[in-house]
This record gives C-alpha cells, structure tokens and sequence, in this order.
C-alpha cells in the first residue's frame, strides 16, 4: 500500500509528466497556427513550482494534516490540468 508522501510525490511527478505533455502538444500547435504558447506554457510551470514548493514545506513541518493536502494537491493539479486542456482547445 502506498503511503502518504508517497501518494503525494505521484501526484506532482504525474501533474509534471501532463504538463510536459500538454506543453510539447501547445508548441506544435502554436507553431501551425502562429502563436507565443510560451506565456501559457510558463503560467503551468509556475503552478507546478508552487505546488512543489508546498509540498515540500508541508514536509518539512511533519503536518499530521496529510488528507487535506493530498485533496487540495489533487485539485489544484486537476485545475492545472484542465486550464491547460482549455487554452489547448481555444487556440485550434
């Protein structure tokens, strides 16, 4: 069974892994359709960092408050994610 920090870096390294893959289709996109997807692929990054930072604090402090932070981390990726989805949509 995997543990909770455990679960938590998942979550970050498969929000990376998404955002790498959004990132690679935006550039092909933008470069067909003659448009800078470097403002929107830095905004994605910054999320990332920030929610590795967090994660990294929330660590460091030993929070038995672990299920609350793996919900909002879960979130917050899934926001990241489907912010991505979208602005990939409006510019095809």
């Amino acid at each position: 069974m995997e543990n909770q920090e455990g679960r938590a870096q998942r979550i970050l390294n498969d929000l990376g892994k998404k955002i790498d893959e959004l990132t690679r289709k935006m550039k092909e996109k933008a470069k067909e359709k003659g448009f800078d997807a470097d403002k929107e692929i830095e905004k994605l990054k910054k999320e990332r960092d920030k929610l590795e930072e967090e994660f990294r604090e929330f660590k460091e402090k030993n929070n038995p408050r672990w299920q609350e932070m793996l919900d909002h981390l879960e979130t917050a990726g899934q926001e990241i994610v489907k912010a991505a989805e979208s602005i990939f949509k409006k510019r095809q």
